[in-house]
Formats: structure tokens, C-alpha cells, sequence
């Protein structure tokens, strides 16, 4: 009953904020630049539209998923753009080659700055740990992401 809770209603949440925070507004550059000129009150209104946004894109995407019965990948984006589905899938795949260079060559500067190694020794490592959680299936990853979640969490109320 737990576990059925929480892959249900907990982890899809936690996995789509993982990625909007994670690739947006994890690093501050964008609360900054986007919410911060409105003052302390306008830039939470801001916030709570932002959230407010994605709360409603998450909702309409899973209205679809369950409108159209596809509770798939493959199956939600042929549903979603039609005929032009594969276009999605060939820009993903050059944008995944693009962001994991970016995130090997940081993981590799912050390995050599911290441990003054090689960069290659925290590229290999980023390169490795992908490898173990995409090898070993989609139970580590849900794991991997809730736990990541939980604990971006933490760090917010702890440095907030």
C-alpha cells in the first residue's frame, strides 16, 4: 500500500521537480535573473506563478495520459505531437549528448578542483555512475530520484 502510494502519487512529483529544478533553477542563476528585480514579495508571487504554471502543465500532461490510455513514453509523444513524433525523439537525443557533455566536463572541474585529479577522473565517474543507474533499471533510478528530491528539499529548509 506505501509502495503503491508512493510510485502513484509522491514519485511522479518528485521526479518532474528533480528535473524542473534540477535543469532550471538549481543553480539561482534563474531566480535571480527572472523573480529577484520584483522585490522580495513581487519575486515570491512570481515563484508561486512559476509553480503555479508547472503544477498545470504536469496536471494536463497526465489528463492526456489518461484520456488517451498512453501510459507509455513512446505511446504519450505520438499522442502529443502527431505524425512528427520521431523529430522529438532526434532533437532529445542530440540535446542528451549536449547536456551530458556539459555535466561531464563540470563534474571534471569540480573533481579536479576539489581533489586535484585529473578532470578526466570525475567525467569517467559521472560517466560510470550513469551507466550503474540506467544498467541496474527504472527501480534505482525512482529510488535515485526521490532520494535526490528529498534531499534537494532539505538542503532548501536548511540553507533557506
Amino acid at each position: 500500500m506505501i509502495q503503491s502510494f508512493y510510485q502513484k502519487y509522491l514519485l511522479p512529483g518528485l521526479v518532474f521537480q528533480g528535473v524542473v529544478i534540477g535543469g532550471g533553477y538549481a543553480t539561482g542563476r534563474e531566480l535571480v535573473e527572472f523573480f529577484l528585480p520584483h522585490g522580495p514579495i513581487g519575486g515570491l508571487m512570481a515563484m508561486g506563478v512559476a509553480a503555479l504554471i508547472w503544477s498545470c502543465v504536469m496536471a494536463a500532461s497526465f489528463e492526456l495520459c489518461r484520456m488517451t490510455q498512453s501510459y507509455d513514453y513512446k505511446s504519450f509523444f505520438r499522442q502529443l505531437l502527431g505524425r512528427a513524433w520521431f523529430l522529438y525523439e532526434i532533437l532529445l537525443m542530440l540535446l542528451m549528448i549536449v547536456v551530458l557533455s556539459v555535466i561531464g566536463a563540470a563534474a571534471g572541474e569540480i573533481t579536479r578542483n576539489l581533489f586535484l585529479t585529473s578532470p578526466l577522473v570525475g567525467t569517467i565517474g559521472l560517466l560510470i555512475a550513469i551507466g550503474l543507474l540506467t544498467f541496474y533499471g527504472s527501480h534505482i533510478i525512482e529510488r535515485f530520484m526521490g532520494a535526490w528530491s528529498i534531499l534537494l528539499y532539505l538542503c532548501y529548509f536548511t540553507l533557506v
